[in-house]
């Protein structure tokens, strides 16, 4: 199991949003060496998911889902892939 685990973790690329700061909508780029079913979740400072952006089968290749942060306060959020037992998580900051 432990394996399994290492090897799909060199088979995801999460990369950092697109333009990061953001005041609007950005990017969130990733890359799949395997298909999966692929969980992206939006995370505030405080630990709360606060937005499911993705949650389905991709193939192999890479990647992009759109975020709309209008609605949301000013700040550091978490953007967070998750493909079976392993997540991925990096940053970002929307500014107004």
């Amino acid at each position: 199991m432990q394996e399994h685990l290492i090897d799909l973790h060199r088979k995801i690329a999460l990369h950092q949003n697109q333009p990061d700061p953001f005041h609007d909508t950005t990017m969130i780029p990733f890359t799949l060496r395997v298909p999966a079913v692929v969980t992206i979740t939006i995370v505030d400072l405080q630990g709360h998911e606060i937005k499911t952006l993705l949650h389905e089968w991709r193939a192999v290749g890479d990647h992009q889902i759109p975020f709309d942060g209008a609605g949301y306060p000013e700040g550091l959020y978490f953007y967070r892939l998750s493909i079976d037992d392993v997540t991925k998580t990096k940053t970002m900051l929307l500014l107004r």
